[in-house]
């Protein structure tokens, strides 16, 4: 376990010490893969299909291929995935990564 001590500036100039423990070693940790958290679902789609730029398409995207496996659909329901939500909590994005991989193990352009 390793203790880091950020220090840095305000806005008013008063020094911020915050003290993070870190229970996760260095080499446990892979800095490519995007972090567990709650993701915007348009945030979320451009991880997967970054190519996919004009409006809505990386969302359509992601959603085809949601409901295109009916396990993965069927858990995210469970978790309350439906029509229209606008974003993935983590239990979501754990799950989905689960099925389809990291955004960069599925993304043909970064050569994995």
């Amino acid at each position: 376990m390793s203790n880091k001590v950020i220090t840095r500036t305000s806005q008013q100039g008063t020094r911020l010490n915050k003290n993070f423990t870190s229970s996760i070693s260095s080499t446990e940790q892979n800095y490519n893969t995007p972090p567990i958290r709650i993701y915007a679902r348009k945030e979320l789609s451009l991880l997967y299909f970054p190519w996919l730029t004009s409006r809505g398409s990386a969302t359509r995207a992601l959603s085809k291929l949601i409901h295109s496996d009916p396990m993965l659909l069927e858990e995210l329901e469970s978790l309350g995935y439906h029509k229209g939500i606008r974003c993935f909590t983590p239990n979501m994005v754990k799950v989905i990564f689960a099925y389809l991989g990291t955004p960069e193990e599925c993304n043909p352009y970064t050569g994995v």
